[in-house]
């Protein structure tokens, strides 16, 4: 049986899909990004591909499950992402900066917002990831593009 599934179908892949794994995913791509996790540029890439594969699967079925439209559900789920990464980013900033007050609005409104289903200002949520941009600083950058000959010379 095998052999015939594989001589209609080619050699089929099969992934398990795990929710942890696209929880562990978005945890290590933190990692990356705030310089915690030093890899290349092309396993970078490799895992933000990996992490929307999982996303891309887990929201057609909890859409399905849900007997929503996708867009929606993948909606609400960025939402909820949005607000998971600004508590990790905050976090971070913690750790950090033990004894922060400055971050005691926002800790409120996080609280606010998970506890009651309600959205945390705009507003507040740029203020505070303008603060919160010093975690990325030693995160991966794409390569730099090759110089021409051109550029080689007349580089000023």
């Amino acid at each position: 049986m095998r052999k015939e599934v594989e001589a209609m179908f080619g050699r089929i892949r099969v992934h398990r899909h795990n929710h942890q794994y696209l929880v562990d995913l978005r945890v290590r791509i933190f990692r990356v990004e705030t310089g915690q996790e030093h890899i290349s540029w092309k396993k970078y890439q490799a895992l933000k591909v990996a992490a929307e594969e999982e996303e891309r699967f887990w929201m057609k079925l909890f859409a399905d499950l849900n007997g929503v439209a996708y867009e929606r559900q993948l909606a609400i789920h960025r939402k909820h992402a949005a607000i998971e990464r600004i508590e990790v980013m905050l976090k971070r900033h913690l750790e950090l900066n033990p004894g922060d007050k400055e971050m005691d609005p926002l800790i409120a409104a996080l609280r606010s917002a998970k506890s009651n289903n309600r959205d945390v200002p705009p507003e507040m949520l740029g203020e505070f990831r303008k603060k919160f941009d010093y975690l990325y600083v030693d995160g991966p950058k794409p390569p730099a593009e090759p110089l021409g000959l051109f550029k080689r010379f007349f580089r000023s």
